[in-house]
């Protein structure tokens, strides 16, 4: 139950993010790490666990995808191209990393 209201919040910060109320969506993604880490201390299926249980592994790049572009839209949309670029580029090298080194299955 958890699970799926700190993926509903995930799409609450989405939301907000793209009307540019930064402090909203921070405030909702501080909720949502803190839902995931009680999950941990309870050893039971994270955010993350649970979503990614919901299709087949082949769905989520497309979704990915979706979500990378809306992601860039955002920095766009607020910054403009350049310092949307400029903006997103730890975010480049975060997704590497955590494409690299979190998920060894």
């Amino acid at each position: 139950m958890l699970q799926k209201i700190g993926a509903g919040l995930l799409v609450v910060a989405l939301i907000l993010t793209w009307l540019a109320e930064t402090g909203f969506a921070y405030s909702v993604l501080l909720l949502v790490g803190l839902i995931d880490l009680w999950l941990v201390k309870e050893k039971e299926a994270t955010i993350s666990q649970w979503v990614q249980g919901l299709w087949p592994k082949k769905i989520d790049y497309p979704i990915l995808v979706g979500l990378s572009a809306y992601s860039f839209a955002c920095f766009f949309k607020q910054f403009g191209f350049i310092a949307g670029m400029q903006a997103a580029l730890p975010l480049f090298v975060f997704f590497l990393l955590l494409h690299l080194f979190a998920n060894k299955d």
